[in-house]
C-alpha cells in the first residue's frame, strides 16, 4: 500500500505484536521514520530519530511494543514538513490519517487512554500544554468541572485545582460564550475582568504559563467544554487554517468523554407525567396553568412539582427546567 496506509496503519497500532506487521516491515518503517526526519522540522527531527534508534533497540531486545512515541513523531515529520506548501487535511495521504486519528479517538475505551491519544496529537503539533474542562449540568450544585491537563508545571496545577480557579477564571469564561477561538493574550482585550480576574491573570503570569489558544467544545445536554492549547514558542502559533483542524480534533474527543462517562441522571429518574409537567414548567406556565393543560387538580401538580424538584435536586422552577434540559430529560 502506500506510505500514508501504512503510517495510518502502523501509528495507531499500540501493540506491534498484535498486528500483522513482520518485523522485516517493522524495521523498514523505522528506516522510512529516519527518511522522514530529514524533511521535517528540527524538533520533529530530533524526535524522529530518537525514536527510530530506540524501537532499533527494543527491536533486537525482543521487544514487541511499539512505545507512544511513535505517534507524535511520525504525525509531525508528515504534517510538518518544511515546504513552500504545507500539508493540509484535503492533501493525498493526509487524509488517511485524518481518518485514522479520528478511528483512534472512537475506539479508545477508557479517558486515559483517549486523552493519551489526544495529547500525542497536539504534541506533535508543537503545543506544550494542554488543558481541559468538561463542563456538565450538576443535580446539586448547578455545574460540575472536570479538570485534566498535561504539560502545566506540577505547582500550577495544583494550585489551579486546589483554589478551584475555574471559577473565576476569565479565559475559560469566555471561551464558553465565544464564536471563535482567541489567545489567552487577547482576554484584557476581549472583556470586562473583575479583581479576582485579574488577580487570576498575574498569578498566571507570575507561574510562567506562558500564551495559548481557547476554545469551546459542544456536548450532549449542555455537556460542553473547554479547551485550553499553550504554545511555547511564538513561531510555532497555529494559523486559523490548523486552528480549525485543531478545534476538529478536540470536538471529537470531547464526544466520545461524554460516551465514556456518561451523565447519572437518565430518563428513567422521573416519570412520563412527571416529564410532562416539568416540560411546561421549562415553557414558563404555573402550576395552575398546567393543572388545567392536563385536566388534573392543582393539589396533585403541586405534589408532583415538589417531587420532581427532590429528585433533581433543585428548589426552583427556572433551576430544575435548566436541569431537565441540560440532562436531557426534556426538550423545551
Amino acid at each position: 500500500g502506500s506510505l500514508a496506509q501504512l503510517v495510518e496503519r502502523f501509528v495507531y497500532t499500540e501493540d506491534v505484536g498484535s498486528s500483522s506487521l513482520s518485523r522485516p516491515t517493522i524495521a523498514f518503517l523505522f528506516r522510512v521514520l529516519e527518511r522522514l526526519s530529514e524533511a521535517a522540522r528540527p524538533t520533529d527531527a530530533r524526535r524522529c530519530a530518537g525514536a527510530g534508534a530506540w524501537l532499533r533497540r527494543s527491536n533486537r531486545m525482543g521487544d514487541t511494543c511499539a512505545p507512544r512515541i511513535v505517534q507524535p513523531c511520525v504525525v509531525g515529520a508528515l504534517l510538518y514538513h518544511q515546504t513552500p506548501t504545507r500539508l493540509r487535511w484535503g492533501a493525498p495521504g493526509v487524509r488517511h490519517m485524518a481518518d485514522a486519528l479520528f478511528a483512534a479517538i472512537r475506539s479508545r475505551t477508557n479517558t486515559g487512554r483517549l486523552w493519551q491519544t489526544v495529547s500525542d496529537y497536539f504534541r506533535a503539533h508543537h503545543i506544550e500544554k494542554i488543558s481541559y474542562h468538561h463542563l456538565s449540568p450538576d443535580l446539586q450544585t448547578g455545574k460540575s468541572v472536570t479538570v485534566q491537563a498535561s504539560g502545566f508545571s506540577n505547582a500550577w496545577t495544583c494550585h489551579y485545582i486546589r483554589r478551584k480557579l475555574y471559577l473565576v477564571d476569565p479565559i475559560t469564561e469566555l471561551a464558553q460564550g465565544a464564536t471563535q477561538a482567541f489567545r489567552w493574550s487577547q482576554i484584557n482585550t476581549l472583556t470586562r475582568l473583575s479583581p479576582e480576574q485579574q488577580q487570576y491573570l498575574l498569578d498566571m503570569e507570575a507561574a510562567g504559563v506562558g500564551d495559548g489558544l481557547a476554545f469551546q467544545v459542544f456536548g450532549p445536554g449542555l455537556r460542553n467544554g473547554y479547551v485550553g492549547l499553550g504554545v511555547d514558542d511564538p513561531a510555532h502559533f497555529p494559523d486559523p487554517a490548523q486552528v480549525m483542524e485543531f478545534q476538529m480534533v478536540a470536538q471529537a474527543a470531547h464526544l466520545r468523554y461524554c460516551e465514556l462517562n456518561p451523565v447519572g441522571l437518565d430518563q428513567g429518574d422521573l416519570s412520563p407525567r412527571e416529564r410532562q409537567i416539568l416540560r411546561w414548567i421549562a415553557r414558563g406556565k404555573s402550576n395552575g396553568a398546567i393543572a388545567e393543560i392536563l385536566r388534573l387538580s392543582p393539589h396533585t401538580i403541586d405534589t408532583l412539582v415538589r417531587r420532581i424538584f427532590s429528585k433533581l435536586g433543585v428548589a426552583d422552577r427556572t433551576t430544575a427546567a435548566v436541569q431537565g434540559v441540560g440532562a436531557g430529560l426534556i426538550v423545551p
